[in-house]
C-alpha cells in the first residue's frame, strides 16, 4: 500500500474524462485528460506504480513515457503511452495519450481504471487507519471508568464507524462504474 495518500474527506471519485490535445516537448500529443484531487506527486507515484504492470515508465522530467512491449499487446511494435501531471489549486490534471490513434479507447479505459485504482487505494488506506483508530478507542473504552468517559469514547467510536461506513460506500460506488 501506498503511504502517501492524504485522502482526505473532500475527496471524491470523478469519471469524467476529456478529449484533449497537448503539446509535450514541442510535440501535439492526442489523448484524455481528468482531474484528481490528490497532488501533482501523489498522482506521478501512483502512475510509476501502476504503469508498472503493463509497461517499462520512463521519467522524461516533465512527463513520463511508458513503453508497453509487443508481446504484451499481440503487436509487432512497440506502443509508447505519454503522461503529464500539472498541479492544481485543488489537487492535479492528468494526461494521458499516445501517437497512435488506434488505440485512443484503450487509453481511456486505462486512464479510467487507474484513476479508480488511485482513489480505491486510498479509501481503502483510510479506512485501515479509522480501524486502528476504532481498535484504540475500544481498548481505551473497556479500561474506563467513568460513565462521562465511556460516553465520550462511544461518540467518537460512533464517529470512526461513520467514516468507515461513508468510505465502504464510496468503493463500491467506484467499483459498481463500468470499466
Amino acid at each position: 500500500m501506498f503511504g502517501l495518500f492524504r485522502c482526505n474527506a473532500q475527496s471524491q471519485f470523478d469519471a469524467k474524462v476529456e478529449h484533449v490535445s497537448i503539446s509535450i516537448g514541442g510535440e501535439k500529443r492526442v489523448g484524455y485528460k481528468t482531474v484528481f484531487d490528490f497532488s501533482r506527486e501523489e498522482v506521478r507515484h501512483g502512475w510509476w506504480k501502476y504503469a508498472k504492470k503493463f509497461g517499462r515508465p520512463i521519467n522524461m522530467k516533465s512527463h513520463y513515457k511508458v513503453v508497453v512491449p509487443s508481446s504484451e499487446t499481440d503487436g509487432n511494435v512497440d506502443i509508447e503511452i505519454i503522461a503529464q501531471t500539472d498541479e492544481t489549486p485543488k489537487g492535479s490534471i492528468f494526461f494521458l495519450g499516445l501517437e497512435n490513434k488506434e488505440y485512443e479507447e484503450q487509453v481511456k479505459k486505462i486512464l479510467i481504471d487507474f484513476k479508480k485504482e488511485l482513489y480505491l487505494k486510498g479509501a481503502l488506506e483510510k479506512i485501515q487507519k479509522n480501524q486502528k483508530k476504532a481498535k484504540v478507542l475500544s481498548k481505551a473504552f473497556s479500561s474506563s471508568l467513568s460513565r462521562e468517559e465511556k460516553s465520550t469514547l462511544l461518540d467518537k467510536l460512533f464517529s470512526v464507524e461513520q467514516k468507515i461506513e461513508t468510505l465502504k460506500i464510496k468503493i463500491k460506488a467506484i467499483i459498481q462504474l463500468p470499466r
